[in-house]
């Protein structure tokens, strides 16, 4: 299973508009526009897509904020987990007008920058408390890292490379 997480899909639209602000802006020409001008106009769909990123990546910074312990890590993920749905769903819906969308992004230019380092802010601290024991919101804020986890493991224990557990093999041999 091959999921997108939303922080990625944010990240990457945050840096593709951010992009799109350094492009230099075409020349008008007064004759007809050219093929860049033309891109320049955003469509509706793809301003309703930017806006929902934006209100996605609010939530997912207001959630992550308020994890303070194992239970509201816990409860944390499965909030998460459906934000990551619904941004897979976003996303996919976006996929025909990224460029658009970055475009539209720069509409959110001043909003996004605070929440996007609060976030980053936010995973920082909850990575050096390691997600205070939750494997949930692990999961849910880095699902990608988790299969790749479990598909190693898998393969290990396929191969029989996984090796006992040190307090096991010390029972083992005094036995």
């Amino acid at each position: 299973m091959n999921r997108t997480i939303i922080v990625s899909i944010l990240v990457s639209g945050f840096f593709g508009f951010s992009n799109a602000q350094e492009s230099p802006v075409p020349v008008q020409s007064p004759v007809m526009p050219t093929e860049t001008e033309v891109k320049l106009e955003v469509s509706q769909e793809a301003k309703d897509i930017a806006k929902k990123l934006v209100e996605l990546m609010k939530q997912i910074n207001q959630i992550t904020s308020e994890v303070k312990d194992k239970a509201t890590a816990d409860a944390a993920a499965s909030k998460i987990e459906k934000l990551n749905e619904e941004g897979e769903a976003v996303s996919e819906k976006g996929q025909k007008i990224k460029e658009e969308i970055d475009l539209a992004m720069q509409e959110y230019a001043t909003e996004i920058l605070p929440i996007f380092m609060g976030m980053m802010q936010n995973m920082q601290r909850l990575q050096a408390e390691e997600f205070y024991q939750s494997e949930a919101l692990k999961k849910s804020l880095m699902p990608e890292e988790a299969e790749i986890l479990e598909e190693i493991s898998e393969d290990m224990e396929e191969e029989g490379e996984v090796e006992e557990e040190p307090e096991e093999k010390e029972s083992a041999e005094k036995e």
